[in-house]
């Protein structure tokens, strides 16, 4: 060990901020911290403690930190205004925002794809070329009678086209035929013309982990590479030429179920020609580069060919899900946080008084991440100046972006918003002079000339997320991420949208960042509701001075429903700390996900249920701890692990009685993440104690064997 200070604990904070951290000699515990905040000079320290390998694989991480009583319930305005922000129904915030720091993929669902247009970047012809992407899948979906594979890219090859369509490639996700027949692995075919396909394997599977996947053909030779080493080749002559159809994600009849990250194609380049470390960051557009997609907050094409990408089938998701460990930790500077649930009922309110434009230009601009199926039939307002001053909507009928001001428009109208469902989009609507500028993701859609009444509200209040004359009428839907409003025209032109948290520039009246949650999630994949009296409290802690109170009586987390908590048949590990105030035989739910994920403690044991449905049915029932190894007013460590088809629940370390040989899913809920309750009767089975470093991995079994608990914080990258 280190001369100097002793490993006896932590003096100050737990998650250092000084940038000046680490000088001198500290012991372990003291190590593992900055080591954790990334304060710590790792490449000079031969004695390093690593970071978690693992990060990239954490869905959830609530480590509990903050000021004792802080929620997720107030607001703040980050102006030099300083308005009050009243919160009206039950909106809340967290760390889930456009701007990602461990990179983007994007989800499929199992019946979604996207497609890409026509266009002779994707004429290969007989030349080099290179595809490649990360992916992390379940089981592909395939219809009723299905004999096909599901194709993770296709070049030529339509929804409708079968595996022998001529003058294409593809590399799919299947059981193969032919030399190999590995589930799960990575199989290519090769269509010059039916008489000469070719198929190559990569025999190894690409199951519940994040995979690196490259096909290259260099002087006619193609091969098939996974993680960097080649796995198959062949010499066949193929003019890859057909290029009317681009399909992600669907073949025929099956649709892969996971994520892609990071996909390129590039005509005239093989750019690997011997064993690789795949890179440990997004990609860029190098030279030939066709496409490259599947790395953003939204579905686009990041080559200099800008392709629009259209989704297909089902609902597509952009995630905040990669195959890349973050640089840093989760920062409000860097991160920032969004807000949600502005559904029926759910707003904020604030005073307009900075609001009256009237024939002066403005800028309200914010980031929306598009939730369909939280709206409803007629308009999404998101902003409202108050009694049709200005009224900023779009209309779910239509589709379009709307404009409303009762002096200076008189009636709605609008402009297409072309946004998909579950992506992060920039909007701004820009008054300059007597011009109105609608702009997406940083381009013009539209604009309304000789705009010249004065847009001044008729009442006192503004809106976000509500009508003014009807606050229950025309909800938004979705969430919202750095809502500015400035009193100057910030963009008369196309411009790049942000890619940070908006800042209080010149002329803000109002900047909303929400970066005000108290229980955060250290991912930045979740944000969560503290329903009734859940919050942080410095009464308890197992690490850092606080941890998360639920007294029992009303109060709990809700996160709202994502596909980063299903674990379908991967593994996965679900732990943390807990303490409860009393022992009865009660159950007293810690975590759920719907029915299919069920965590409690009951007369001093930890219990664990897991479902594939969320009608009953349980396919692991009443999976157990150690018996009587949880005491009352002591933390104890839990941990809940699935190891291929073995379930297992830990105390402190221990295992309690497994269960052994099961292959059902753990489904995908259509309730989303309780934490202190049990989700489908939130009353039934409440928490009362304390939750601290909470922490769920998907596709990592972390403890195999008994073990030692953890003796310090979880780094937070």
């Amino acid at each position: 060990m280190p001369r100097g200070r002793l490993n006896t604990g932590i003096i100050g904070s737990r998650r250092t901020t000084n940038a000046n951290a680490a000088p001198g000699i500290y012991g372990l515990v003291d190590h593992q911290t900055a080591t954790g905040a990334g304060l710590w000079p790792i490449s000079p320290n031969p004695l390093a403690i690593p970071l978690d390998a693992n990060f990239r694989d954490v869905t959830l991480l609530l480590p509990g930190d903050g000021t004792n009583g802080a929620q997720n319930n107030t607001f703040l305005d980050s102006s030099t205004n300083n308005l009050t922000i009243t919160r009206n129904g039950t909106p809340t915030q967290g760390t889930f925002s456009p701007f990602s720091q461990t990179g983007w993929s994007n989800y499929f669902d199992g019946s979604s794809h996207l497609t890409i247009p026509a266009n002779t970047a994707f004429n290969l012809g007989t030349g080099d070329f290179t595809i490649e992407f990360w992916s992390w899948l379940e089981p592909y979906v395939a219809n009723a009678g299905s004999t096909y594979w599901a194709s993770i890219i296709g070049i030529g090859v339509g929804t409708s086209d079968s595996n022998s369509v001529t003058n294409t490639v593809a590399i799919w996700q299947g059981d193969g035929t032919g030399t190999s027949t590995v589930a799960g692995e990575f199989t290519v075919i090769i269509s010059g013309a039916s008489a000469n396909q070719q198929r190559l394997h990569s025999g190894l599977t690409g199951y519940y982990q994040w995979t690196h996947v490259a096909l290259t053909r260099s002087s006619g030779t193609f091969t098939l590479w996974q993680n960097g080493v080649a796995r198959s080749t062949a010499t066949v002559s193929a003019d890859i030429s057909r290029n009317d159809y681009q399909v992600i994600g669907k073949s025929i009849n099956s649709n892969i179920k996971g994520y892609v990250s990071n996909l390129r194609v590039i005509k005239g380049t093989a750019l690997y020609s011997a064993t690789f470390t795949p890179s440990t960051s997004a990609l860029t557009a190098i030279t030939n580069t066709s496409l490259l997609t599947c790395q953003n907050n939204r579905f686009q094409d990041n080559s200099t060919n800008n392709f629009t990408i259209s989704v297909g089938g089902g609902l597509p998701r952009a995630e905040p899900n990669s195959p890349f460990a973050p640089t840093t930790e989760y920062s409000v500077a860097s991160v920032g946080g969004s807000a949600g649930k502005f559904t029926t009922g759910n707003y904020l309110t604030m005073s307009n008084s900075p609001f009256y434009f009237g024939t002066n230009n403005f800028t309200v601009e914010f980031y929306l991440y598009y939730i369909n199926s939280e709206t409803v039939a007629s308009y999404g307002c998101f902003f409202d100046n108050g009694n049709q001053g200005v009224f900023l909507s779009f209309g779910n009928s239509n589709s379009n972006l709307l404009f409303y001001s009762a002096a200076a428009q008189g009636t709605v109208t609008g402009f297409p918003h072309g946004m998909a469902n579950f992506t992060w989009n920039h909007i701004a609507f820009v008054r300059n002079g007597t011009t109105l500028l609608y702009f997406v993701n940083g381009n013009q859609i539209g604009s309304h000339t000789s705009i010249t009444g004065s847009m001044s509200p008729g009442g006192g209040t503004a809106f976000v997320g509500a009508y003014s004359l009807a606050t229950s009428t025309y909800p938004p839907g979705g969430l919202m991420s750095s809502f500015r409003i400035v009193n100057s025209a910030v963009y008369t032109g196309n411009f790049t949208p942000p890619t940070a948290p908006l800042t209080a520039i010149a002329n803000t009246s109002l900047l909303l960042n929400f970066t005000n949650a108290g229980i955060t999630d250290a991912t930045a994949k979740n944000i969560l509701e503290t329903v009734g009296d859940a919050k942080v409290s410095t009464a308890q802690s197992k690490f850092g001075g606080s941890s998360m109170l639920f007294d029992g009586t009303g109060d709990w987390l809700i996160g709202q429903r994502n596909p980063n908590l299903s674990f379908g048949t991967g593994s996965f590990t679900i732990e943390g700390w807990a303490y409860v105030t009393s022992i009865d035989t009660t159950y007293r739910c810690i975590l759920s996900i719907g029915l299919p994920v069920q965590i409690y403690t009951r007369s001093g044991t930890l219990e664990c249920y897991f479902n594939n449905t969320d009608s009953g049915g349980y396919t692991v029932n009443n999976l157990q701890g150690p018996a009587s190894s949880v005491s009352a007013n002591t933390w104890f460590h839990f941990a809940v692990v699935r190891n291929g088809t073995t379930f297992t629940a830990f105390v402190n370390g221990v295992a309690g009685t497994a269960a052994t040989g099961v292959t059902s899913e753990v489904f995908w809920s259509a309730t989303p993440l309780y934490v202190g309750t049990y989700g489908p009767s939130t009353a039934t089975y409440p928490f009362t104690g304390y939750i601290d470093d909470l922490r769920i991995t998907k596709g990592v079994p972390r403890y195999t064997a008994n073990f030692t608990p953890p003796s310090a914080a979880f780094v937070l990258r």
